[in-house]
């Protein structure tokens, strides 16, 4: 059963790497900005057997800057 708590995951987003704060654990990791890493955070979050909301914010411009 799935607590009706939700908690909010936050992200701040570079090219390389994700930072990720759990404020269950009040942790910060970092982890690579990869598809197999976001594929792993995503199945640890799933097994919290809460309501997650993922907060995401980028922590500087990775493309592109156009004329």
């Amino acid at each position: 059963m799935i607590s009706t708590a939700k908690i909010f995951v936050g992200v701040d987003v570079s090219k390389a790497t994700l930072d990720v704060y759990g404020p269950d654990t009040k942790e910060v990791f970092k982890i690579q900005n990869s598809d197999g890493a976001i594929a792993l955070l995503c199945s640890q979050l799933e097994k919290m057997k809460r309501k997650v909301m993922v907060v995401m914010e980028g922590t500087g411009q990775s493309g592109e800057q156009s004329d």
